[in-house]
């Protein structure tokens, strides 16, 4: 009874967090638990979007920091190096009260790689299949890669839900932090939990003057995290730095004056629009082929299920190889009865791993060519690289090529790997259909799966219509300095654990 009291009284704690928990008057906060749940993971049409450590070069920079080499999104280094001056002007000019911790602004953590935070995820999802094929005694019905498909298939359709599988369903769950938007700083890393240290920061005395240069600068303050601050990307400050990256190079070789400094030539943004009080075209993600040397990336997002079969197919045909030097041996002996009643036992059959160059001769997942639907349907030109190449849009010619090589692999049809994906995205986000609906889909994809594109492309549409989750849009706007979403009030709280607290 004390511990369900204690869980009643949390819940209503946070709930006066939510309804009361914030000064009145001046910039309102952003509330990633109920109302930019997924802030940066998912586009204007909600789709799993995320940044590619293989942008690292191109589009994150390092924070300004004395102590720290974080990284962030281009553009919000430098809003966060202009609003860093500003408080360090300010604290000269005697305009800080002494204690405050404005005085001594440190970057604790900026952005986390979600690549590498998968990677380590896959990791725990392997292990854990491992585990279950020995508790259940599976390994007598795997004699090849086809069987530890379908093994990993049945094992996701019980158990997906309590993990997620694909990058799909890590990128918009509660695994994954929120930091991987590459829009997020934070000043200290104190519990998220920790009400005291929450107050403390609310009651500062430099906490008025913190509102104020936040917003001068186009960031917004995290309601129940104040030490983190998110680029409010519908601001006119901070679209500013992301539109005008690119205007204020062009003057600069000009030889005309600007005022955001010099560091901002080192990008530039034609692609981006400048819309204020819009989530802009920042999240539409795209590639162009550069001159001379390949590619050249114009996009800070990727849509991560353009490239979610060939992913899961590729991590499945390497921990199967791996299945393979351990257990090299088929479970069944061969038995066979000579004259006389003697028996002999025949060798063992060996299980044969699977060759992955069809994966790494062709591909890698950190580097893609990715285009609007419109250049989507104009005529391929042909890339090519010394290197690895990743052709990451569902709609390029190469990927059916991909697909074809799974089929053959797995002996599968298209159609067979578009439904196994279909119904491990159904298990991750706990989605329950009637037999009747189940088979309206399938039939859908089995139609549409002519072109590998046109299925993949219905199954995401699909889901994202079918995910209660995801309910809220991220069409964000700007209205008298708050952000605002066209979504309801997010199904579970804070109370329930960890919504949208995989960053915490």
């Amino acid at each position: 009874m004390a511990e369900y009291a204690g869980s009643y009284a949390e819940f209503f704690e946070k709930e006066f967090a939510k309804d009361f928990g914030w000064p009145p008057g001046g910039t309102q906060p952003a509330d990633l638990w109920y109302d930019v749940l997924y802030y940066g993971r998912i586009d204007e049409k909600q789709r799993a979007i995320y940044i590619p450590d293989r942008l690292i070069s191109t589009r994150l920079s390092t924070l300004p920091s004395e102590e720290s080499d974080e990284l962030a999104l281009d553009f919000v280094s430098t809003a966060y190096g202009e609003f860093l001056a500003y408080v360090n002007r300010a604290k000269m000019m005697g305009r800080l009260s002494p204690g405050g911790f404005l005085r001594t602004l440190e970057v604790k953590r900026g952005w986390e790689s979600v690549d590498r935070v998968l990677a380590a995820h896959w990791g725990a999802v392997r292990s854990l299949f491992s585990l279950h094929l020995e508790n259940m005694d599976l390994h007598k019905k795997i004699n090849n890669f086809k069987d530890y498909v379908h093994q990993f298939q049945r094992f996701v359709l019980e158990y997906g839900n309590d993990m997620p599988i694909t990058r799909t369903g890590f990128v918009t769950s509660n695994w994954c932090p929120q930091r991987v938007s590459g829009l997020m700083i934070e000043l200290d890393t104190p519990d998220h939990a920790d009400d005291e240290v929450r107050d403390k920061y609310l009651s500062d005395p430099n906490f008025t003057f913190y509102k104020i240069a936040t917003k001068k600068f186009g960031f917004m303050i995290d309601k129940y995290a104040p030490w983190r601050i998110i680029a409010d990307i519908s601001s006119y400050p901070m679209q500013k730095y992301m539109v005008g990256d690119s205007e204020n190079a062009r003057l600069e070789k000009e030889g005309v004056t600007t005022d955001l400094g010099t560091s901002v030539d080192r990008w530039n943004h034609p692609f981006l629009k400048f819309k204020p009080g819009t989530a802009t075209n920042l999240f539409s993600t795209w590639f162009k082929y550069g001159a001379g040397d390949g590619l050249r990336s114009h996009g800070y997002y990727r849509r991560s299920y353009e490239t979610d079969i060939i992913e899961l197919y590729y991590n499945l045909a390497k921990n199967y190889n791996e299945y393979v030097t351990a257990l090299p041996f088929l479970s069944k002996k061969v038995v066979s009865k000579c004259h006389g009643g003697l028996v002999s036992v025949e060798p063992l059959p060996r299980r044969e791993p699977v060759d992955l160059n069809p994966f790494e001769r062709k591909m890698t997942f950190s580097l893609g060519v990715v285009f609007t639907e419109g250049q989507a349907k104009q005529k391929w030109s042909t890339v090519k690289r010394h290197d690895y190449i990743m052709y990451h849009t569902a709609a390029h010619p190469k990927m059916a090529e991909h697909i074809d090589e799974i089929a053959s692999m797995t002996n599968s049809s298209t159609y067979d790997i578009l439904k196994g994906y279909f119904e491990i995205r159904l298990a991750e986000e706990n989605i329950k259909m009637t037999r009747h609906d189940l088979k309206q889909n399938l039939l859908k994809i089995k139609k549409l799966s002519k072109s590998y594109a046109s299925g993949l492309a219905y199954i995401d549409k699909k889901l994202r219509q079918l995910q209660p989750n995801l309910a809220f849009s991220l069409d964000i706007s700007q209205k008298n300095g708050t952000l605002i979403t066209n979504g309801a009030p997010a199904p579970q709280g804070p109370s329930g654990g960890t919504t949208g607290g995989g960053g915490y």
